[in-house]
């Protein structure tokens, strides 16, 4: 039997505020947003031990914008109307100081200043904005040792290749990227994984994309994929990436269920069974360089932490991850 590659990283939230008209409410972080948003220094700093305590590396941040043209930001940018009300005056201060002190390394972001969508990937006010917060981001945190890359929020749907028009968003972004910090390396995270070819056309996309690792959801968790079938598309995607010979292929492993059952913004997301997270390692482990998964927090957290997030599910699947690391990556486990 392959073996079973163990999680690195997670993707992580601040806040969340995004509701545009015409759509529900979006609900699907209600069981932990909500608690942390009241997370104070000692709080963040908990959040990172427990992390760095069964193996975490990396950290990738979801957004640090929410809300149509930049409504609301994690700090007062200059491009913001608001500032989003925190447990600490800076959490981003506090998320890096942090990391820097249980050795952990964080993606930052530049969106969503406008809309998830890349509907305005090209509008010229919105990309104005996101070179703006690229350099507020490295010049209020970019001094600390825990900030690792960029990860670019606005994501691909892979049918079965990438749109040209996200090949040009990604590399004119990389370009400011590289221009500001060149030592930081880039991240994105496409969907539609199940679709995913190794041929020409797809080896070309991947030789063209100026980024570091492409990390792909396994989109099991949205019920987009079945097990077999992220096996089969990360197995295409592993050819493809060796003749590339370009950006590192992670994976983005989805931790969660459905409170309803549909994947659906007015639909809360709950930690799922250890056995189909289990079935899902396995699935990509083959294949891929490195696991992230989403998420930890609030879906899979350590309950007798005061940075615990959720409900008593995560406590459920941080409690059978561990004792399976423990079985199996004991050195991980601090």
């Amino acid at each position: 039997m392959a073996t079973i590659k163990p999680i690195v990283g997670t993707w992580f939230l601040l806040f969340w505020d995004y509701n545009p008209t015409g759509r529900c409410q979006d609900i699907r972080y209600d069981h932990w947003e909500p608690v942390v948003r009241n997370y104070t220094e000692a709080h963040w700093d908990a959040f990172m031990e427990d992390l760095a305590s069964i193996g975490q590396k990396y950290l990738v941040l979801v957004c640090s914008f929410s809300g149509p043209r930049g409504r609301t930001c994690v700090y007062p940018s200059q491009v913001a109307e608001n500032v989003v009300k925190l447990g600490c005056e800076d959490a981003l201060e506090a998320v890096f100081t942090a990391a820097d002190h249980h050795g952990l390394k964080i993606f930052a972001t530049n969106d969503f200043y406008n809309s998830v969508e890349l509907d305005d990937a090209f509008d010229e006010a919105c990309i104005s904005a996101r070179n703006i917060i690229l350099d507020e981001l490295n010049t209020r945190y970019g001094h600390h040792e825990s900030f690792y890359g960029w990860y670019l929020s606005k994501e691909s749907y892979l049918c079965p290749y990438f749109k040209e028009d996200f090949i040009r968003y990604v590399n004119e972004s990389a370009a400011v990227m590289r221009r500001i910090k060149p030592e930081a390396k880039i991240l994105i995270a496409p969907y539609g994984t199940r679709l995913a070819r190794f041929d020409d056309t797809m080896v070309d996309q991947l030789k063209r994309l100026d980024c570091d690792i492409i990390a792909y959801q396994d989109c099991v968790g949205c019920l987009a994929n079945t097990i077999n079938e992220s096996q089969a598309a990360f197995a295409n995607l592993r050819k493809a990436h060796d003749a590339a010979g370009r950006a590192a292929l992670w994976a983005d492993v989805e931790t969660f269920d459905w409170d309803n059952g549909e994947n659906r913004h007015d639909s809360r997301l709950i930690s799922t069974s250890w056995d189909r997270l289990k079935s899902q390692l396995a699935a990509v482990s083959p294949y891929v360089d490195e696991i992230l998964v989403f998420s930890f927090q609030g879906l899979l957290t350590n309950p007798n932490s005061i940075a615990y997030c959720g409900y008593e599910e995560s406590a459920r699947l941080y409690g059978e991850y561990t004792a399976w690391l423990k079985d199996n990556y004991p050195e991980m486990l601090k």
